[in-house]
């Protein structure tokens, strides 16, 4: 029996696979309902939450993101990014986008980013009919315009929401279901996403937002599955002993 789980460990380590399920949240600016969408199909999925503030709606949000335990969002005209909670809650304002020092940029609130993405180290923001992808630290001071949103026929000006997952950005328009991919210098690469609404023709099949969160959600890893079964399989003997 030891020589079949050594072999077992031997397999899983070998051929260990890393799986993760995508999650897609929308909003759309002027409405707070916050929309959920299969990350393999584009297919809508839910409404999760909405937005509010002291449990009156807050609808202002033309970007959201979501680290899995709060959303933040964004407004046009204001450099305030908020926190919410899991159920669209108003928590608190994290912080605002500004310049301070900058050798080349004048200080100042910068308020007119329609889009917001957030990683673990930095935010990036997109502004209005503007190409460039702006970069900040976590307490919201601008580093450097790090790209601009392009593909063969120059730069990308209409969209509105941004979203980074590892080494791409995703954007979507307003008035537009199809989510775009780009590598880290703005290069579009493809859509990657159609949101749409099973069920419904025409028009009302496509799901329109101005805002999008990309996630991933890793999958139990083989590894933990691992410890899971020789858990159990030391209950058993356990029992039987």
């Amino acid at each position: 029996m030891l020589k079949i789980l050594l072999l077992v460990v031997l397999c899983i380590f070998g051929y260990q696979t890393s799986f993760a399920q995508i999650l897609i949240t929308t909003v759309r600016d002027g409405d707070s309902r916050i929309s959920r969408f299969s990350g393999t199909t584009g297919a809508f999925v839910g409404q999760v939450g909405a937005f509010s503030v002291s449990s009156n709606n807050y609808a202002l949000n033309s970007d959201v993101e979501f680290d899995g335990q709060y959303y933040y969002g964004v407004s046009n005209n204001d450099a305030t990014i908020r926190r919410f909670n899991a159920s669209g809650q108003f928590l608190n304002d994290v912080t605002t986008l500004r310049v301070e020092n900058h050798p080349s940029q004048p200080n100042g609130l910068i308020s007119n980013q329609t889009g917001l993405a957030m990683d673990s180290s930095y935010y990036y923001s997109i502004g209005v009919g503007d190409s460039r992808v702006r970069q900040y630290s976590l307490n919201g001071v601008y580093i450097r315009d790090i790209c601009n949103l392009h593909d063969q026929y120059g730069n990308i000006f209409s969209q509105t929401g941004l979203s980074k997952l590892g080494d791409f950005f995703y954007a979507i328009a307003n008035n537009d279901n199809r989510v775009g991919k780009y590598d880290l210098t703005g290069a579009f690469i493809e859509d990657a996403f159609v949101l749409t609404n099973p069920g419904q023709t025409g028009q009302n099949a496509l799901f329109l937002a101005t805002g999008i969160a990309i996630q991933s959600i890793p999958e139990p890893s083989a590894l933990s599955l691992l410890a899971v079964g020789l858990g159990t399989f030391a209950m058993t003997r356990r029992r039987r002993s």
